[in-house]
This record gives structure tokens, C-alpha cells and sequence, in this order.
């Protein structure tokens, strides 16, 4: 694990949300698929982890076409 990612970890965030929020800095926007590759997170955990890191205020999903894209707030 990532010195940032243990600082996430001690802030509240679990090893995944740690992992997929920042992969997900690494970009724009992101699809569920893009996330999967870049972390080689399952899925269901990176809908569930996408899900948690929304009610902390740390994604926002972006509805349009036919792929739902999820931005990381800094």
C-alpha cells in the first residue's frame, strides 16, 4: 500500500475506496470498466465502494450517453 493510500485508510476510507478514489484522480472521469482495469477491482466491490465514496462527498456520477462516468472530488 501507497503512503497516500494509508493516509486515506487513517482518514476514514477503507483499502478500496482508498484505491479506486485514487485511480480515479488519475482522470477526468471514469467508467465502471476503466475503474476495474486500473485497480483490478471486482465489479460489485467497486459499485459498493463507489456507492460509500458518494455519501462521503468524494465522487459525483456523470449520467449521460449510455455509460455512467464517476469523477473523484480533490
Amino acid at each position: 500500500m501507497q503512503k497516500v493510500e494509508i493516509m486515506l485508510v487513517e482518514l476514514g476510507l477503507t483499502a478500496t475506496e482508498a484505491k479506486i478514489y485514487l485511480a480515479g484522480l488519475s482522470s477526468e472521469s471514469m467508467t465502471i470498466k476503466e475503474i476495474g482495469l486500473k485497480t483490478k477491482v471486482k465489479r460489485p466491490t467497486i459499485y459498493h465502494s463507489l456507492g460509500t465514496l458518494q455519501e462521503k462527498g468524494l465522487v459525483f456520477e456523470k449520467k449521460g450517453g449510455s455509460k455512467a462516468r464517476f469523477s473523484m472530488s480533490s
